[in-house]
């Protein structure tokens, strides 16, 4: 994406506090990270999970939040720009748009979480405007961060309710074999029956992890291009144990699918090529 390098973030280490989770993300932190809404039996949008807008028309997210669990409805739009759900404060930037179509990736399995990824086509294109621009793609399959970002407007704590206000949690990669240790008794047992894939991978944070709610939603590392940190989309928040113990998340290994990202989206819009969302080229 030809202007990422428009982007420009606060890289902050303290904020306002949300319990085991991190800290209510800074104006303009997070202009890739997108809400996913359902209808409701009242009529109403609920937002129950996350994603990350990738191109003007297109959301990556998690396969499993495809079905609401308790309707069985498909999600219904995306609200980007917006750090606050219900309050129209910082709403300056938002935009809230129908997805068009689903498509989860054919290998999703719902039982092992393996290739729990998913795009939405957005109905019609967002507006790049500062507070809603693209992320890059971290597609490498080597992670050369030592700390991760995960942003959600999730649940901050174990059997609490989903935080209207985006979050951000600070997080480091986590070596397979810590994570399956600390998770195998967490999760069930399908999930880790063959470890830890090559598509996942595990991060954690002290006194921080992501939760219910923040399921699709981006793991990301920032890096300076031209005096600007461009956020770069390494994985998308798949599964892990009970949250507020500072348990591993796994999450989707977003540079595994580069190749489906590209055919699926060519699907859509034949102008698409790999150089459209190379690391480098967006971030120049």
């Amino acid at each position: 994406i030809a202007d990422c390098k428009i982007r420009y973030y606060a890289d902050i280490s303290v904020g306002f506090s949300a319990p085991s989770l991190g800290h209510i993300s800074m104006r303009l932190e997070h202009t890739h990270a997108a809400a996913i809404g359902w209808l409701n039996e009242k009529g109403k949008i609920e937002f129950g999970c996350g994603g990350s807008l990738i191109l003007e028309s297109f959301v990556l997210t998690a396969a499993h939040c495809m079905d609401n669990p308790n309707t069985l409805e498909r999600p219904l739009v995306v609200r980007l720009g917006d750090r606050n759900l219900i309050h129209s404060k910082d709403s300056e930037y938002a935009q809230e748009i129908k997805i068009r179509d689903i498509i989860p990736h054919p290998k999703y399995n719902r039982a092992t979480s393996h290739f729990d990824i998913a795009l939405l086509v957005l109905d019609k294109p967002a507006r790049r405007v500062f507070g809603v621009i693209p992320a890059c793609l971290w597609l490498e399959d080597e992670l050369l961060f030592s700390t991760l970002y995960a942003a959600g407007w999730g649940a901050n704590g174990f059997d609490k309710k989903p935080t209207n206000y985006l979050v951000t949690a600070v997080l480091q990669p986590v070596t397979n074999e810590e994570c399956i240790d600390k998770l195998k008794r967490q999760v069930p047992r399908m999930k880790l029956a063959n470890g830890i894939s090559d598509h996942q991978l595990c991060a954690a944070g002290i006194e921080m992890d992501t939760c219910k709610g923040d399921s699709g939603g981006p793991l990301y590392s920032k890096l300076n291009f031209a005096n600007k940190l461009v956020p770069f989309l390494v994985g998308l928040t798949s599964y892990g144990g009970p949250c507020g113990f500072s348990q591993p998340g796994v999450y989707v290994r977003v540079s595994k699918f580069r190749d489906w990202i590209i055919e699926t989206i060519r699907q859509f819009n034949p102008s698409v090529t790999a150089s459209t969302i190379d690391s480098m080229s967006c971030a120049k």
